[in-house]
């Protein structure tokens, strides 16, 4: 699709000039006809293009003795206009006539100005032969007046006996009409043609061209509403429901429409909507699937009521008595382009007569070999005719599809009863008349190897007619799309109007390639009403829902500048992806568990959102009294209430509500104080009507919640309800059991964790002001997630990223994490099985900067499920681009001086003998890395019966 601010320049089959700007004064007699109101007053903005026709009538013509002659100054849509005739031609035997802007050299820098416009000599004597050329132009400063140099023969202007000079008189017309320049960025479809157009995939204008025709069949519109569908059924596994769904849409949505489930409908992938298909092969495909979806239903027939037609094929013998006929039904003709000039030498064509003689006789049974004619009539022609127009042909001599450019013309109305019916075989029905009017224009633009689509259309059957193309949508009018997509030759103008040179001729690419004709009497019950009472219910809630969906994204998208996305890694992830999804380093980010956070958010808060795993919300509530929720997306805990008592039974004297949450699986039971404050536990809760709210929690688990007071029960007990999104039923880690660590990214491009946050970079008193950031990347004490994640990633994308490091006790239960002091450091341990050749993570230790390995093989070993005493080899895993660096670490040296630091990775493995290692193909962990480093799995599947997919490995090095 071709992305422009202004609309097309297309260029008028006479040569056409820019002359001179030079401005020769001369006020002739002038007669204004005014199709429109218009205003003089400059760059007036107007919604609609604005016409008018202006006529000059030039006295004393051949008296004229100046090279340039304008008329007087007119107005349309708001702007200053003039024509300009050369009266002995522009150094040619023409006249030279053109439009010019009458103001160029007052208006302001930049200014531009679009208009379709016509010129017109009168012929006196006889009307109809008035010379009449139009064009349309995007008037500017550089080229401020447009229009055609050679117009018309100076020898028969100045003859008397033609009829274009009476009594020295010569009457001059121009017709303007001026649009507004359209800005693709801003430009807004729905509310400046009340339409919609459909988004391109990539390579999909051309189903959105056939699919905007489809639409504007309200006959078809309706019958698609009609099918049945259920709310089970999914759009991208049901071309009904698909077409359903992309038919409300543009009927109701305010922006333009999305293809993709329609398209996945199909069975198509990414790579069919980067590939150009045929729009009558998509045509037939997509009106056999309807028409199958449609058998057994309401709307059973509907495709061939609207679009079947028939025709007979006959041979009969000349010189015997016998015919033979067969009845064939299409849904659309095929018309040939080349060769033939409109539409009605096509269908001269269809129904030619093929003469079978000399060795093409026909055998006709009995009668043996004989001469016969053979063609084709129709039997009666559909309500929705499609013509497929045959530009694009299979060349013979040069091996090839070609496409034929040839100027094709097509009627705004087409009568196939023309000629008392002779394309009618002598079983038509007669009674029907045959007179369509002109529905839609697909236009292909482009050559044999690929190209844009694009329609117009008239939705209405009125005059207004309309180009969608992809997302836009323009109003056009008729010639812009009859006459101008007729295809043939055009003129360039000439750059040298100096030179009386022959103008340079190219052929039109855009042309009409399908069209769509509505049978005039059928119009009212196919051009029908259709309303939300054709659309079922289901269909209805399941799109407003989508469009609240879409609006929630919107806003998202809006809002992202104010939230940070927090990434959180734990020893979870990192068992679930070493050795499986990823080999080197610790962990894929985007496979971890993440949270939105408002970026002011302090980072204590944050950490109750791990804990407790609990999330709430009170149903069926009498009379609506009071609500409980606790969601860690919706800031934290929230009370509410809607009535002065709550329930039955009235509050206590001292107006105190407690609301009690009982676990009933719960084993452990944690009660919070009651507090007489608008905030709980880092959260806000709003008094309400004078009530004080205490709020009890307990337990671990869902369960029933009471309300209860010091007066007693309040109410009765209410089930709890569990929000599928909530972070805490992943995480269950009391805050003060979390430490987490900042990843960063090391000069070798490995990212590990760097170090952990402090107790003071956790901490944010209330309504603090921003965090001072030090060159040392040091936080002050009142730092939140923004300021964190500034710290963490220099790159200032959108994310921070962590490790939670969570200790377990003998029970397997959160234990507070050991203190970490600068002799410390945090490490992981990958074990790799060579017999097996499995690499995978075991987990992580803090170890001492002084100690060496050989102090915690007994650990390791208990990690690996090895005996305490088995032998262990070593490697520290650097590096993996742009090549692998893993080197063998000397348990006997310590860490310190070995250079091991925070979030390095240890490698290890059992020590084996010679005799097994010469037995394993990467005997030891640096092998096996550069291994995975270098292979590539190429993955086949056989042909049956020996249907197992098979996999191979091999390696890029060599």
């Amino acid at each position: 699709m071709t992305l422009m601010t202004t609309p097309p320049v297309d260029q008028e089959d006479e040569e056409m000039l820019v002359p001179h700007s030079d401005i020769v004064q001369g006020p002739q007699p002038m007669e204004v006809a005014q199709g429109e109101p218009t205003s003089t007053a400059e760059n007036q903005q107007v919604e609609e293009p604005q016409s008018m026709k202006f006529t000059w009538t030039i006295e004393n013509f051949s008296r004229l003795n100046t090279k340039k002659h304008y008329s007087d100054i007119f107005g349309v849509g708001g702007y200053k206009w003039r024509v300009l005739i050369f009266p002995k031609g522009n150094n040619v035997d023409h006249l030279s006539m053109y439009l010019d802007v009458a103001d160029s050299s007052t208006l302001p820098y930049g200014w531009s100005r679009y208009a379709q416009f016509s010129l017109a000599v009168v012929n006196q004597v006889h009307n109809k032969y008035s010379i009449r050329k139009d064009t349309q132009h995007q008037f500017n400063a550089r080229e401020s007046d447009w229009g055609f140099t050679s117009f018309m023969p100076l020898s028969d202007l100045y003859d008397p006996s033609k009829g274009y000079i009476v009594n020295d008189t010569v009457v001059v017309e121009a017709e303007v009409v001026v649009r507004k320049i359209l800005d693709y960025w801003s430009y807004d479809s729905k509310k400046e043609t009340g339409y919609v157009g459909l988004k391109n995939q990539g390579a999909t204008c051309y189903m959105n061209s056939l699919l905007q025709t489809l639409y504007y069949i309200p006959y078809f519109r309706k019958a698609v509403y009609h099918m049945p569908t259920t709310e089970i059924d999914m759009p991208i596994g049901s071309i009904p429901l698909a077409l359903q769904s992309l038919f409300y849409k543009l009927q109701y949505n305010d922006t333009s429409v999305a293809t993709k489930d329609l398209t996945k409908s199909f069975g198509w992938d990414t790579y069919d909507s980067f590939m150009q298909h045929d729009v009558q092969e998509l045509n037939r495909v997509l009106c056999e699937k309807l028409e199958d979806k449609m058998k057994g239903t309401v709307v059973e027939g509907t495709i061939q009521k609207l679009f079947e037609g028939h025709h007979m094929n006959y041979i009969e013998c000349i010189n015997v008595d016998y015919k033979s006929t067969r009845k064939e039904s299409f849904y659309d003709l095929q018309l040939d382009v080349k060769g033939c000039r409109d539409v009605y030498t096509s269908f001269d064509k269809y129904i030619e007569v093929e003469r079978l003689e000399g060795d093409n006789k026909y055998h006709a049974e009995e009668h043996g070999l004989q001469d016969a004619k053979k063609g084709v009539l129709f039997i009666d022609f559909p309500p929705v005719l499609q013509l497929q127009l045959k530009r694009f042909e299979y060349d013979f001599m040069r091996d090839t599809m070609v496409k034929i450019n040839d100027r094709y013309e097509f009627p705004l109305q087409l009568d196939l009863d023309r000629e008392n019916g002779k394309y009618l075989s002598p079983d038509a029905d007669r009674s029907v008349r045959n007179l369509y009017t002109l529905h839609s224009v697909l236009v292909h633009s482009g050559g044999v190897h690929g190209g844009h689509y694009y329609a117009f259309i008239r939705p209405t059957l009125s005059d207004q007619w309309y180009k969608f193309d992809d997302e836009r949508v323009t109003k056009e009018d008729m010639k812009r799309a009859l006459e101008e997509q007729y295809g043939g030759e055009e003129e360039l103008p000439q750059t040298n109007p100096g030179f009386n040179n022959t103008p340079f001729k190219f052929t039109k690419y855009s042309n009409a390639y399908m069209l769509v004709y509505i049978r005039e009497s059928d119009k009212e019950k196919i051009i029908c009403d259709v309303d939300e009472k054709d659309i079922a219910e289901h269909l209805k809630i399941r799109l407003k829902k989508e469009q609240e969906e879409e609006e929630d994204k919107r806003r998202y998208k809006a809002q992202a500048h104010l939230y940070t996305i927090i990434k959180v890694a734990r020893d979870e992830d990192l068992l679930e992806q070493i050795g499986k999804d990823i080999y080197f380093d610790l962990v894929d980010h985007d496979k971890v568990k993440s949270f939105r956070i408002q970026k002011q958010t302090p980072f204590n808060d944050f950490k109750l959102y791990l804990y407790p795993n609990l999330s709430i919300a009170l149903v069926n509530l009498p009379n609506q009294a009071l609500g409980v929720c606790f969601s860690p997306y919706k800031s934290f805990f929230s009370l509410y209430t809607n009535c002065p008592t709550f329930g039955q039974n009235p509050a206590s004297d001292n107006n105190t509500l407690t609301v009690f949450l009982f676990a009933t699986e719960a084993k452990v039971f944690r009660f919070f104080n009651s507090f007489n404050d608008d905030v709980i536990i880092g959260s806000r809760f709003s008094k309400s009507r004078g009530i004080r709210f205490t709020f009890g929690l307990c337990g671990f688990k869902l369960g029933l919640l009471r309300l209860v007071s010091s007066e007693g029960l309040l109410g009765r007990c209410w089930k709890i309800e569990e929000e599928e999104e909530e972070l805490a039923k992943d995480f269950g880690i009391p805050v003060q059991y979390q430490r987490f660590w900042i990843w960063a990214k090391r000069q070798n491009h490995t990212y590990r964790p760097n170090r952990p946050l402090t107790p003071q970079e956790e901490a944010q008193p209330k309504g603090s002001g921003a965090a001072v950031l030090h060159g040392s990347g040091k936080i002050d004490a009142d730092s939140n997630v923004e300021q964190l994640k500034e710290v963490s990633n220099k790159t200032h994308n959108a994310e921070l990223k962590l490790f939670l490091e969570v200790e377990l006790g003998q029970d397997l239960r959160p234990i507070t994490p050991p203190d970490k002091t600068r002799e410390d450091i945090l490490l992981f341990f990958k074990l790799y099985d060579p017999e097996k050749g499995e690499l995978r993570y075991v987990g992580r230790l803090l170890v001492k900067l002084s100690g060496k390995p050989t102090e915690y093989i007994t650990k390791l070993n208990q990690m690996a499920g090895f005996a305490p005493d088995e032998d262990l080899e070593l490697y520290e895993e650097i590096k993996f681009e742009p090549c692998v660096m893993c080197e063998h670490l000397d348990k006997r040296c310590s860490f310190r001086l070995s250079q091991i630091e925070d979030g390095d990775i240890i490698c290890f493995q059992k020590s084996l003998p010679i005799a097994s290692r010469e037995a394993c193909q990467y005997p030891d962990v640096p092998s096996f890395l550069e291994y995975v480093h270098n292979r590539q799995c190429l993955y086949h599947t056989l042909c049956p019966p020996f249907c197992e997919a098979m996999e191979i490995h091999i390696s890029n090095r060599y």
